[in-house]
């Protein structure tokens, strides 16, 4: 059913708030530099992460990364928004004349706005809905809103089909009625492939009609264009349960028909890498393409299990490659580099150092080079010690902190802000330091967060205030944090009174009856 549009009344009362005086000055020093894009969240709603009118939830991020774009480097970036302000700015660093910028919405979808360099935007929302407004020019809402335009013109839905399609996940609380999860998916799937054409064909003609008015630019039709057909690519791996020859003809139907309007499509550019679904597409099917010639890695240990793609052995392939452009080249390897860095678990010190350097001597590029060791918090060199550093931000090593312990047991938990499973060992890891607070026993909570702030964060919201609190400062390049075999976390380990790792995969705190056996062996006055 089709909504009536209100927003046009509501945005100037949104805009200036209850206190117009304020609002003005917030616009008058937070206007565009050349160079930039100036985004202004006024009373932000979370989207990252979002919970359903029955109670579900389903996200992406909780830590506020809800801005992305992509840098003149080619490189997809996140920005924060601060939940906590009643205003919020966020600045895009460009020297493109046009920029698209797409926002977390209601958790696993996306918001699509195209804006010129330069340009100052406020957003004001409704509910979950961030709706923008221009304040340096003038710009048609259904232009600059067109996602949420077209969502609420023509998605019967809420969505998309072409959303609904490619993730289920945006209707499961409209069917939670069918507890079969494959079941739920086919009803969903088979829903939307009937309103798929329309909604294609809907999509386009509203772009037809922006451009013929003279409402939206001919760059920024391009743009939303190459950003649908492109869409239209990622379905091919998607919608898993409807038949392969209606998925095929769905899909090819609509990608022909793009192809017919705008032969230009079929066309590759690096420019194009400056669009979100095309970039992520080139990235996607080329790690497709070698699915069948570059093994998987698992790894298995008695807390958990996981597996990758051997990230190293494509980056070797992809370097004799001589159909890809430069900038095609670096930005896929980039992205190699990334699932490298990011995976110690399956590629160790001396690799991930290897194909670092490699990088940086193929491509030259500083930029990229110092983003990577930023972003994975490494240095070219190798630590036989683990550093850590206290709450209060004094320095040590794990060695020195056991050491000084004065012969007492050592029970470290392995831990870290991100981990849904550490976190849920928390309540009873609390219980157990006050089970035992009066026996020889120390608890230290060692995180391995590459961010102090993400750290101490998590410590505050968890209100974690027993035992000791360390965070690695050297993961990425600790041959000892290596030696100790850490692939998954939560991790506990023990030291007897000596200083003695005795046990490297010790229980955890829900365990309470294992736990107490164990801690009996150490805690006994026989040595």
């Amino acid at each position: 059913m089709k909504r009536v549009y209100i927003h046009f009344l509501l945005l100037p009362l949104i805009l200036l708030g209850c206190n117009n005086k304020e609002s003005q000055e917030v616009l008058k020093t937070e206007k565009a530099l050349p160079d930039q894009i100036v985004l202004i969240f006024n009373e932000p709603v979370q989207n990252g992460f979002y919970t359903f009118s029955n109670g579900s939830s389903a996200g992406r991020t909780r830590s506020g990364d809800e801005v992305q774009y992509i840098d003149d480097q080619y490189i997809y970036r996140k920005l924060k928004i601060d939940f906590n302000k009643k205003s919020d700015t966020v600045i895009l660093k460009s020297k493109r004349k046009w920029v698209e910028v797409t926002l977390m919405y209601k958790g696993v979808d996306d918001l699509t706005y195209i804006f010129k360099n330069g340009d100052t935007t406020v957003f004001n929302y409704n509910g979950p809905k961030p709706i923008a407004k221009l304040i340096n020019r003038e710009e048609p809402y259904s232009t600059t809103n067109f996602s949420l335009y077209l969502r609420d013109s023509i998605a019967s839905n809420e969505y998309l089909s072409s959303d609904i399609l490619g993730q289920p996940m945006l209707l499961w609380s409209k069917y939670d009625s069918i507890e079969d999860f494959k079941a739920r998916d086919q009803a969903i799937l088979s829903l939307a492939a009937k309103d798929f054409e329309r909604d294609v064909d809907q999509e386009i003609a509203w772009l037809d009609s922006l451009l013929k008015t003279n409402k939206m630019t001919q760059t920024q039709y391009d743009m939303h264009l190459r950003s649908l057909y492109a869409r239209m690519g990622t379905l091919k791996s998607s919608f898993s349960f409807l038949p392969e020859d209606f998925k095929s003809s769905l899909v090819n139907s609509a990608l022909k028909k793009l192809q017919n309007k705008s032969p230009k499509l079929l066309q590759r550019a690096d420019s194009l890498l400056y669009i979100k679904d095309y970039s992520g597409n080139l990235s996607s099917n080329t790690v497709s393409s070698y699915r069948n010639s570059i093994p998987m890695m698992s790894q298995q240990t008695k807390g958990g299990g996981g597996s990758t793609r051997d990230y190293r052995l494509l980056y070797d392939s992809l370097r004799v490659r001589n159909d890809l452009s430069a900038s095609e080249k670096k930005l896929l390897q980039y992205n190699n580099m990334k699932s490298i860095l990011s995976q110690p678990t399956f590629f160790n010190i001396e690799s991930r150092l290897k194909y670092l350097t490699r990088f940086r001597n193929d491509f030259q590029d500083t930029i990229l080079v110092n983003d990577l060791m930023s972003q994975f918090d490494i240095e070219f060199k190798i630590d036989d010690e683990i550093q850590v550093e206290s709450i209060d931000g004094k320095s040590s090593t794990l060695k020195d902190l056991i050491a000084g312990q004065n012969g007492k047991t050592v029970y470290i938990d392995f831990w870290a802000s991100w981990c849904a499973p550490c976190i849920r060992e928390m309540p009873a890891s609390k219980t157990m330091t006050n089970q035992y607070e009066d026996q020889p026993l120390v608890f230290v909570y060692l995180s391995t967060d590459r961010r102090a702030s993400d750290w101490r964060r998590s410590i505050e919201k968890n209100n974690l205030k027993t035992g000791l609190h360390y965070r690695v400062t050297n993961a990425n390049n600790s041959k000892g944090l290596e030696d100790l075999n850490i692939p998954f976390i939560p991790r506990y380990m023990i030291y007897d009174q000596q200083g003695r790792l005795v046990n490297n995969d010790a229980p955890r705190p829900s365990e309470t009856d294992l736990i107490a056996t164990e801690f009996a062996k150490y805690l006994s006055d026989e040595k």
